[in-house]
């Protein structure tokens, strides 16, 4: 990709695609979704958590004895019944946070290739420019990395 194309790209992202993002985040974050007044809604039902899990710890001998690809496909379904309806509000929000971190990753990669591509030879004298692409570059890698951590966090 040519040098223009990518200047190109680059400003877009800035001057386009991240304060359109940031108004639809804050948008969203004003949504009746993320304005919970009941908390009914997100509250589990503790007694039947605990309840799966006396089950679970109180197999019989001959469950014990069974194959292990049996055992696994029965702890898996006791996962999926506990977790069945807990938090599904929850759930939800995160399905719907997940590409728009995954977005958010990529195009700061982007960003940092066009910073990279904009970075001078350093040469002698007068460098403060490129410190200062430096400088960006590396809050930029340091919010692409923040983003990857909240991703592995929520998934």
């Amino acid at each position: 990709m040519c040098g223009k194309c990518k200047q190109t790209i680059g400003e877009k992202l800035i001057k386009d695609f991240f304060p359109q993002r940031v108004i639809e985040l804050n948008e969203f974050l004003k949504t009746e979704r993320l304005s919970i007044q009941n908390f009914s809604k997100v509250h589990s039902n503790i007694e039947e958590f605990a309840r799966i899990d006396h089950l679970i710890e109180n197999r019989s001998e001959s469950e014990a004895t069974e194959t292990s690809a049996k055992r696994a496909r029965i702890e898996n379904d006791s996962d999926s019944k506990s977790h069945g309806n807990y938090n599904i509000v929850y759930e939800e929000l995160i399905d719907e946070i997940k590409p728009q971190i995954r977005t958010l990753i990529e195009k700061c990669n982007s960003v940092k290739i066009w910073i990279q591509l904009l970075i001078p030879r350093i040469e002698d004298g007068n460098n403060f420019g490129v410190s200062i692409q430096e400088d960006i570059l590396g809050e930029v890698a340091r919010i692409e990395s923040e983003a990857a951590g909240f991703l592995d966090q929520i998934s």
